[in-house]
């Protein structure tokens, strides 16, 4: 899987996974639900850098969102997945019309940047 540069879920049927409960659990289940694929939880955490850490160790392969890949161990690739994977944010308020100026320009730049069209 190293050598490839994309990596169908269903090639990860067989191979031990870790899945990391900090919010990141329940688009990767969906993923190989998507899939017809056989998700292989081996490992479960709570951190993304222990996660890292033990795929860094060979314990596992790990299913994570771009961010928190940021900073790498040594000898730990990424990989881009075929499907696409992705999870859905949500924004709250309280009252849209006693929001700051700020908070209603995030919300309409997110708006403008993730609405599909």
């Amino acid at each position: 899987l190293q050598k490839r540069s994309i990596v169908c879920v269903q090639e990860l049927a067989n191979e031990p996974m870790l899945i990391c409960k900090a919010g990141y659990e329940p688009p990767v289940v969906e993923l190989f639900r998507r899939s017809n694929s056989h998700l292989n939880v081996k490992y479960v955490v709570n951190n993304f850098a222990t996660a890292l850490n033990m795929v860094q160790e060979g314990l596992a392969i790990g299913v994570m969102s771009e961010l928190s890949l940021l900073s790498l161990p040594p000898n730990v690739v990424t990989r881009e997945l075929q499907p696409d994977a992705y999870r859905d944010i949500q924004i709250a308020v309280s009252s849209l019309a006693d929001t700051s100026i700020a908070v209603k320009l995030f919300i309409e730049t997110a708006l403008d940047l993730f609405t599909q069209k």
